[in-house]
């Protein structure tokens, strides 16, 4: 079963595999979308639905419609919608690149006890990472000034895939282990940004 449990005109979230029986449960948070605005925005972007469909817990699917690092203005609607299935009690956000930066950032606020985050982006917060050159026009778009990883706190479980040896991310996994002593580091070297299919 399928259904869309929140959307407005930045988000699509939807959930897959729901019964009130089941307690544990996947949040998903969708990558960067490469083609804005010619990419068609539906449940076919929800990231990695197809395998954990295959298995007995529920899957939560955020869906970007457009490239905003999940720091939307009713991001808190989302996240009330996702909370009100009182049930999970077990719940593990996952994401790359742009949906690990959300898995991570919203994992105080879900509830998650452990977080699967691929390639992450640390921040998007230009004076804390003036090393990054990528998705530049983006960010400015964005504007953000807070630093999240002074105000929450990461799940308990945290595993960061990356590859060591590829200076930007490496760059912004050093910012999160400046911030997040207890993180469980899993490098997969030479994947560069490939990290996510490399480790399967």
């Amino acid at each position: 079963m399928n259904n869309i449990i929140f959307e407005d005109d930045d988000l699509l979230i939807m959930i897959s595999n729901y019964c009130k029986e089941n307690k544990h449960a996947v949040i998903c948070f969708s990558p960067r979308i490469a083609n804005v605005p010619e990419q068609v925005i539906d449940s076919n972007l929800a990231f990695s639905k197809v395998f954990f469909d295959k298995y007995p817990f529920t899957g939560i699917y955020i869906i970007p419609k457009w490239n905003h690092w999940y720091e939307t203005e009713n991001f808190d609607k989302a996240i009330l919608a996702i909370n009100n299935y009182t049930n999970l009690q077990d719940i593990w956000t996952y994401g790359v690149s742009m949906g690990a930066y959300g898995a991570m950032r919203y994992a105080e606020q879900l509830n998650a006890s452990g977080t699967i985050s691929i390639c992450p982006q640390a921040s998007i917060n230009k004076h804390l990472i003036p090393f990054e050159k990528r998705w530049g026009t983006e960010l400015a778009k964005l504007n953000i000034s807070e630093n999240w990883m002074k105000l929450h706190k990461l799940a308990k479980n945290t595993y960061v895939f990356y590859d060591s040896k590829y200076i930007p991310d490496k760059r912004h996994v050093d910012l999160l282990k400046d911030n997040y002593s207890f993180i469980t580091e899993v490098k997969v070297d030479f994947a560069e940004t490939c990290c996510c299919r490399c480790s399967t």
